[in-house]
């Protein structure tokens, strides 16, 4: 696969003295660009389909992108999110229970766990 180009070649006296064509073999980009593309698509596959939750962010913590099933665990829309900082995923402890309780844990199946959602 080839790009051509050309351009006009003009002289003192303003009048066309020559054309200038160009080619160049782009097979190999063409190439590296599909590798890419079909890369890109089995990773959206991957984060699509992924049930853990998978949340991108920035150095300074905000919110770039999120998969379906952070949408689902915590109750948010991608466009809630992205933008934000990841701290509104983070529950606050809750302060020392004066009734004797021990607090709230978070993990799988504990009561009070962030991962069953809610805001």
């Amino acid at each position: 696969m080839a790009a051509v180009g050309g351009a006009a070649v003009f002289g003192p006296s303003g009048g066309v003295e020559g054309v200038v064509v160009f080619s160049e073999d782009v097979t190999g980009r063409k190439r590296s660009e599909g590798e890419l593309r079909d890369r890109e698509q089995r990773l959206q596959a991957v984060l699509d389909t992924a049930t853990d939750a998978i949340i991108t962010i920035d150095e300074p913590a905000t919110v770039e992108s999120v998969n379906p099933a952070t949408e689902h665990l915590f109750g948010y829309s991608t466009a809630e999110l992205v933008g934000r900082n990841v701290s509104v995923l983070i529950p606050r402890r809750a302060p020392p229970s004066t009734t004797g309780t021990p607090p709230a844990t978070c993990g799988p199946g504990r009561q009070g766990s962030s991962a069953s959602g809610g805001r």
